[in-house]
């Protein structure tokens, strides 16, 4: 908890500033969005952790597991200094990404909702576990509790509606989606979400 900013992080402020604006995209603009700040944050920094860990996230959201297990790998490789919270994020992102250790994975999911409650990351991602094990009771309350805690985030919405649509659960899959539309929330989520659930 003692360990300053620009050691967790990184020591380049252009880096910081390139990582931090990439959260904000991925926060509202969603996956594709974040990728060039990303990138951008680790050729200013290349031992810049949390910025391999995010880049190995949107890839692997968006289906690109080569570069999702290259950019985690790395993330992995330079964890040593980062700050307890960005350690978290990194093992457990590094079991679901690149060992496919879930129950390794939750474990530390479920560590880091007890070390900081108001999180939202260990929720959300905790609940993509459950869902992706279909344990859909576990799932949703993880993905509701997510949404409670940040609701400015187009993950949250996107999480919610999909653990509503496997419920069968598809008026509230609506209301969720609509929820985020009247937030000027956008994202490809969303939209897919959207469509699946006008098929459906």
């Amino acid at each position: 908890y003692g360990t300053p900013v620009e050691q967790a992080t990184t020591p380049s402020l252009e880096a910081l500033r390139a990582y931090s604006v990439g959260l904000r995209m991925f926060r509202t603009k969603g996956d594709e969005a974040a990728i060039p700040l990303y990138m951008q944050a680790v050729g200013l920094d290349p031992k810049f952790a949390m910025a391999y860990a995010r880049l190995g996230l949107v890839y692997f959201r968006l289906g690109e597991t080569a570069l999702a297990i290259k950019n985690t790998k790395r993330a992995y490789e330079l964890r040593e200094g980062v700050s307890e919270q960005e350690r978290l994020y990194i093992e457990s992102h590094y079991y679901d990404i690149v060992t496919g250790d879930l129950d390794r994975s939750a474990q530390t999911y479920q560590l880091w909702q007890e070390e900081y409650p108001r999180d939202t990351v260990p929720y959300t991602n905790l609940g993509a576990i459950y869902l992706w094990l279909g344990q859909l009771d576990k799932a949703l309350p993880e993905a509701q509790e997510a949404l409670r805690l940040d609701a400015d985030r187009v993950a949250m919405y996107a999480n919610l509606a999909k653990d509503y649509t496997v419920l069968n659960r598809f008026a509230e899959a609506g209301q969720i989606l609509e929820q985020a539309r009247s937030r000027h929330l956008e994202s490809a989520a969303l939209l897919d979400f959207s469509y699946d659930l006008a098929f459906l």
